[in-house]
């Protein structure tokens, strides 16, 4: 087992973890929690890191909205209750998802639905709308947003496979 780090120590390892990437205050709690800190000292650590802006939720909340729109291509749904999850506040998630520009936000998903539509080819149509509408969910996207674009690339597969 590992030794148990005095609240100095993990004060300035927390700091460091911090200084390396966004985290926000849930995970510092659970980091300092695993590194046996109780939680008196817990809420005097994370106290600091606020105060001295290594913890800042709004500067999180818009890192975590950026990567998890670029480099996991998940939708604005999925990437509000992540970080609801996180106890993120919800003005803050809500200026985080402004930062993310429509019009790539729309091709992104279009580039998406089309990309898993061509894997569909052949299936029976009603399947594959199926399938369509369970991928787009499971990738937060908006469903008012991803019901016309899955009708139009199902109407646009029939149609491409009369000719």
């Amino acid at each position: 087992m590992r030794n148990k780090l005095s609240p100095d120590a993990a004060l300035l390892r927390a700091q460091a973890l911090c200084s390396r990437g966004e985290h926000c205050e849930a995970d510092v709690r659970a980091k300092l929690s695993a590194w046996g800190i109780d939680y008196a000292q817990i809420n005097i650590i994370i106290a600091s890191l606020i105060s001295e802006d290594f913890i800042n939720h709004s500067r999180y909340a818009t890192a975590f909205a950026r990567d998890k729109y670029r480099f996991n291509g998940w939708g604005r749904q999925k990437i509000i209750q992540a970080l609801r999850a996180k106890r993120i506040e919800d003005n803050l998630i809500n200026n985080a998802l402004l930062e993310i520009n429509d019009n790539e936000y729309d091709d992104a998903m279009q580039h998406a639905l089309n990309a898993k539509a061509k894997q569909l080819r052949g299936k029976e149509p009603r399947l594959a709308r199926a399938s369509l509408i369970r991928f787009a969910a499971s990738r937060g996207y908006e469903p008012a947003k991803f019901f016309p674009l899955i009708s139009d690339i199902l109407n646009y597969n029939e149609d491409d496979e009369l000719d």
